[in-house]
């Protein structure tokens, strides 16, 4: 079972992978990347699984976070 922490927003993934929300959502919206599975409300939360698949569609390569490299 996942931690409430380990999910993130579609701003925090925008920011994590510095490109604009819009991109996000027209992957997900176009199927070019599948829908993440929890939602809250009407909001997406996004694991670490999705955001690498997002990255990996989008091209970039993701960076470790400081707290994970240490």
């Amino acid at each position: 079972m996942t931690k409430k922490n380990d999910f993130s927003l579609l701003g925090d993934v925008a920011r994590l992978l510095r490109t604009k929300p819009h991109r996000i959502v027209y992957l997900l919206t176009s199927g070019a990347v599948p829908e993440p599975r929890t939602r809250l409300g009407n909001r997406r939360l996004f694991t670490a699984e999705d955001i690498g698949r997002i990255a990996g569609r989008l091209g970039i390569k993701q960076h470790k976070e400081k707290d994970e490299q240490q």
